[in-house]
């Protein structure tokens, strides 16, 4: 619905985005939408070429006469009558599965995807995604839209061992579990630490440093 008010009246160059107005927005609140500024051009070459408007000439017709009476007279862009299908359609033709182990892939993914690159942004903050998005509160932000992401977490305990690892360890590279076999000799652990009884002796003689005691 946002979407189908757009008029080239409410492309800003200047700024590089979109007014909203408060009488069609979701949150019924007026706004400005940041766009990049190479798609706010493309925006305004597309409107210039009256596309939008013989698109909606085109495919709209009496049977759907509720969304041509919302289509505006210099129309900013042409949102097909039923998104969802025009999207399916797409998906079948690039060969992209619309249901995947995390979720469907609908018209309101889009919005989702847009939210979660706003959060993987590390020089904006939570406050600046909120408004970018347009909500009420950060939780809506953060908690419905909010995705999780194994690569990013597997990649940030990598991270955080890098962090806790001795560095005498990490220069030999040595691995608790990991065992060498010399030619010829029985396998040994490779571990970087001598245990004997109750105390713990770290960083055996041939680590390089002398052994101490805990």
């Amino acid at each position: 619905n946002e979407l189908q008010h757009l008029a080239v009246d409410h492309l800003d160059l200047e700024r590089s985005g979109v007014h909203l107005d408060a009488s069609w927005t979701k949150n019924r609140k007026p706004g400005f939408q940041p766009l990049p500024h190479a798609l706010a051009l493309r925006l305004a070459e597309f409107a210039r070429s009256g596309e939008p408007h013989r698109l909606y000439e085109l495919h709209f017709t009496r049977n759907v006469q509720a969304d041509v009476n919302r289509i505006p007279n210099s129309p900013l862009l042409y949102v097909p009558s039923h998104p969802a299908r025009a999207l399916d359609q797409d998906l079948q033709r690039c060969g992209i599965p619309k249901v995947t182990p995390k979720g469907k892939l609908d018209f309101h993914a889009a919005r989702v995807a847009y939210i979660n690159l706003l959060l993987e942004d590390d020089q904006i903050s939570i406050k600046d995604a909120q408004d970018l998005a347009r909500h009420s509160a950060t939780k809506l932000t953060l908690d419905v839209y909010g995705r999780s992401h194994d690569k990013r977490m597997a990649g940030a305990i990598e991270r955080m061992a890098e962090k806790v690892t001795p560095t005498a360890v990490l220069a030999k590279k040595y691995v608790h579990t990991m065992y060498v076999e010399a030619n010829g000799a029985e396998r040994r652990i490779a571990t970087p630490y001598i245990t004997g009884g109750c105390d713990s002796f770290y960083l055996a003689p041939e680590v390089g440093l002398e052994p101490t005691t805990k």
